[in-house]
C-alpha cells in the first residue's frame, strides 16, 4: 500500500524534540533544513501508484523520504553502502527526510526502490525544479548551455579484450538458460574461455606477438557461435547473443576464406566498446568512452546583477552526439515546460546557421562565437543582395550584376559580372569575386551572408561581447557535479541507471544553489533589520533630547530633513 505523509499541512506536533536548541539552531542553517522545509513537502510520489495499491497491501516505505534520500546521497556523493547506513544512523539526513529515530532501510529495499525509479529521472527534477522556480520567482530569459563527457564504471578494452569478455558473457547467459545446448557447444572451445583451475587460460598462455592470432581466433570462435545459434529461436533471443553478431557486424569481415578484425568506417564512434555496457559510445574528441550530459541553466546580463543560476534542463546522449544536434531539440522541451529563454548563451560548438535560423523561428536569440573568420577584405556581406537573399543585384563599386544562377538544390548561387569593369576595379584584390580570361565569377552559399554578418556583429559589437561573457560561468554547474557529486566516473553502468543518476544529480545541485540564495537573502535581510534596530533606538534618544531642549529645535528640524522624518 503506497504510503507518505502529507507535509504540506502545518503539523501540531514537533517531531524534532531530540534536537536540543543549539543543534536545531545550528541544522537551521545548513541545506538539510532547506531541503526539509522547502523540498521535500514536493517530491512527487505518482511514479509510484502503478507498483503499489492506494489502499491494499503492506504498507510501503515514506515515498518521499526514500525519493529524498536519493537527492541526498548525490548531493554529499554517498555510496549504496553509506547511504542506507546515513538513513538508518545519521541525525542529520533524518532530519532532512523527516525520519523518526528508528527510521530502517533494508539495503534489498534500497535496490528495489531504487529499480523503480528507472526512466522517472526527469520528472523528479522537474518537479523539484518547478518548486524551486515558484520558491525563487526564477527568471529565465536567459539562459547558458554547456556539456560534459560523465565516465561509466566501465573498463576501456583492448579488442582481444572485447571479444573475449562478449563470448564469455554469452557463455554464461546460454549455460544459465540453456545447460543442454551449452554442453554441446565443442569442449576445446568452452575451455578457451572457462578453463579448469589448474590450467592456464589460453588468452594468458599466448605471447604479446601472438596477439593477432588470438584476436584472428576468437573472430573465427564468434563467426562459429553464429553460425551454430542463428537459427535457434531460444538462443538468438538472448542479449548477450545479439551483442556477438553486432560485434562481426561492426569488426569482422571475411573474404575469400580470410577473416580480418577491423573496425568499419560507417560504425566508428558507435561500435560496441564494453559488452557490459552496449549503449556507452568512445568520445574521439576526449579519448574516453562514457555519456554525453547537456546542462541548461538560468544566468544574468552581468556578473553585478544576481541571479540563483538554476538548472533548467538535463539531456543524456550517446558520447558521440554532436553538440549542434543538441539545440533545437533543447530549446523545444523547455517551450514545454515554460523555460523557453529569449536569448541562450553557448560555445563555438552549438554554432550553425541552421539552428540560428530555427530559433529566430522560435522567439530565441543564440549568441556564440560564430565559426569560420572574419573576411580579410570584402565579403558577400557588401554586395547589395535582392529582398530573397538569392541574388547579387551590385557590386560593392554599384556595378550591376550581369547574370545570377541559382541552385536550389545546393542552396547556392552563381554570380557573373563584367571582366573588364572587374579588371579596372580599385577594389579587385579584396574583392572575392574570381576574374579569369573570360569571365568574373562568384559562387556563394546563401547561409554566408548571415554568417559575415554574425561574425562582424560578434568582433565589433561591445554589447554582445559583455553579454557572451556571462557563459564562461557554464563551466562551475560542470566542476560542482564532476568533482563534488561524483559524475567523473559514475558507480554505475547501461544509460537508464546513468540517466538516473545525473539528473538525481542536477536535481541536487539545484537544492544547493537554492539553499544557498536563501541563505544570502536572509543574511542580507539581518543586516539591514540590525541596521534598523542600531538607528531606531538614537532616533528616539534624539526626540527626547529635543523636547528636553527647546533651544536646539532648528538643528534638530536640520536632522530631521537630513534623514526624511520631518513633521
Amino acid at each position: 500500500m503506497l504510503r507518505y505523509k502529507n507535509r504540506k499541512r502545518l503539523s501540531l506536533i514537533d517531531d524534532t524534540c531530540w534536537l536540543d536548541v543549539k543543534q536545531s539552531n545550528a541544522i537551521k542553517k545548513t541545506v538539510y533544513y532547506t531541503f526539509r522545509q522547502e523540498i521535500l513537502p514536493y517530491l512527487p510520489v505518482t511514479m509510484f501508484k502503478k507498483y503499489f495499491s492506494s489502499d491494499f497491501g503492506r504498507p510501503t516505505k515514506d515515498i518521499q523520504s526514500i525519493l529524498g534520500l536519493f537527492i541526498i546521497q548525490a548531493l554529499t556523493d554517498l555510496t549504496d553502502a553509506e547511504a542506507i547506513e546515513a538513513y538508518c544512523f545519521h541525525d542529520t539526513v533524518r532530519y532532512a527526510l523527516d525520519l523518526n529515530r528508528d527510521a530502517y532501510l533494508a539495503e534489498r529495499t534500497y535496490y528495489a526502490y531504487r529499480a523503480k525509479l528507472l526512466g522517472e529521472g526527469n520528472e523528479v527534477f522537474e518537479q523539484v525544479l518547478e518548486r524551486i522556480g515558484k520558491r525563487l520567482n526564477l527568471e529565465h530569459g536567459i539562459q547558458r548551455k554547456d556539456s560534459t563527457l560523465v565516465g561509466t564504471h566501465l573498463k576501456q578494452m583492448s579488442k582481444l579484450e572485447l571479444f573475449r569478455t562478449t563470448i564469455q558473457l554469452f557463455f554464461k547467459e546460454l549455460n544459465k538458460r540453456h545447460p543442454i545446448i551449452f554442453s554441446r557447444i565443442p569442449e576445446m572451445t568452452r575451455e578457451r574461455y572457462f578453463p579448469s583451475k589448474d590450467q592456464e587460460t589460453w588468452f594468458a598462455a599466448g605471447k604479446p606477438s601472438q596477439y593477432k592470432e588470438c584476436l584472428i581466433d576468437a573472430a573465427r570462435d564468434v563467426l562459429l557461435l553464429i553460425d551454430r545459434f542463428a537459427q535457434h529461436a531460444s538462443v538468438a533471443e538472448v542479449e548477450s547473443f545479439q551483442l556477438l553478431q553486432r560485434l562481426a557486424k561492426e569488426q569482422i569481415h571475411v573474404q575469400d576464406d580470410i577473416v580480418e578484425v577491423t573496425l568499419d568506417k560507417q560504425f566508428k564512434g558507435s561500435a560496441l566498446s564494453n559488452p557490459h555496457d552496449p549503449e556507452a559510445r568512445y568520445d574521439g574528441h576526449r579519448k574516453k568512452v562514457g555519456y554525453h550530459v547537456q546542462i541548461t541553466e538560468t544566468c544574468a546580463t552581468s556578473k553585478e546583477l544576481d541571479n540563483p543560476k538554476i538548472v533548467t534542463q538535463v539531456e543524456v546522449n550517446p558520447a558521440n552526439t554532436p553538440d549542434v544536434q543538441t539545440v533545437v531539440p533543447g530549446i523545444d522541451r523547455l517551450e514545454q515546460t515554460g523555460l523557453k529563454p529569449d536569448v541562450l548563451l553557448t560555445d563555438n560548438g552549438y554554432d550553425s546557421d541552421d539552428n540560428h535560423q530555427e530559433l529566430i523561428k522560435r522567439g530565441v536569440e543564440l549568441v556564440c562565437p560564430p565559426s569560420g573568420k572574419t573576411p580579410d577584405g570584402l565579403g558577400v556581406i557588401d554586395f547589395t543582395l535582392d529582398e530573397d537573399g538569392k541574388q547579387i543585384q551590385k557590386c560593392p563599386a554599384d556595378k550591376p550584376c550581369l547574370e545570377n544562377r541559382v541552385n536550389e538544390k545546393r542552396e547556392c548561387t552563381s554570380s557573373y559580372f563584367v571582366v573588364e569593369t572587374c579588371r579596372s576595379c580599385p577594389n579587385s584584390y579584396d574583392c572575392p569575386v574570381k576574374i579569369t580570361k573570360h569571365k568574373a565569377k562568384l559562387t556563394w552559399n546563401w547561409k554566408q551572408p548571415r554568417l559575415e554578418a554574425r561574425r562582424l556583429q560578434f568582433a565589433e559589437d561591445p554589447e554582445m561581447k559583455k553579454l557572451f561573457r556571462q557563459r564562461s560561468g557554464a563551466e562551475a554547474p560542470m566542476s560542482i557535479l564532476k568533482n563534488k557529486m561524483g559524475l567523473t566516473r559514475i558507480r554505475r553502468r547501461g544509460r537508464l541507471k546513468i540517466t538516473l543518476a545525473v539528473f538525481l544529480a542536477a536535481t541536487a545541485l539545484n537544492v544547493l544553489r537554492t539553499h544557498q540564495w536563501l541563505m544570502r537573502k536572509a543574511l542580507e535581510a539581518m543586516s539591514k533589520s540590525k541596521m534598523l534596530s542600531n538607528y531606531c533606538p538614537s532616533v528616539a534618544l534624539y526626540h527626547l533630547f529635543c523636547s528636553a531642549n527647546p533651544g536646539s529645535r532648528i538643528q534638530c528640524s536640520r536632522r530631521d530633513d537630513r534623514w526624511g522624518m520631518a513633521a
